[in-house]
């Protein structure tokens, strides 16, 4: 199934223009993934730090706050978003802020 603004044609000429191109690829944005407009994901409501991906974040135990949750590192990390990190990564998610 595919639902979008787009129509075929569109969807075809973007592909012709991206292989012409000589483009590595393309990107689809899923809405599903979008941030939520709960009230746990307001800016503002969160005291941690906001995550940067261009900050090291050196050493375990740092606090930071992403989407409305706050996320403590486990070892050193750069450029690792803590909201896809999953139970294993460097981020823990310590619930909404």
């Amino acid at each position: 199934m595919f639902l979008s603004t787009e129509d075929e044609q569109s969807v075809a000429a973007k592909a012709d223009y991206v292989m012409d191109q000589g483009a590595g690829g393309t990107m689809i944005w899923e809405l599903a993934g979008s941030p939520s407009s709960s009230p746990s994901s307001t800016p503002g409501t969160c005291t941690a730090p906001s995550w940067n991906a261009d900050t090291v974040y050196p050493d375990k135990g740092f606090q930071v706050s992403w989407k409305g949750r706050t996320y403590t590192n486990r070892w050193w990390s750069l450029n690792e978003d803590p909201s896809t990190s999953g139970p294993d990564g460097v981020w823990t998610d310590n619930g909404p802020c």
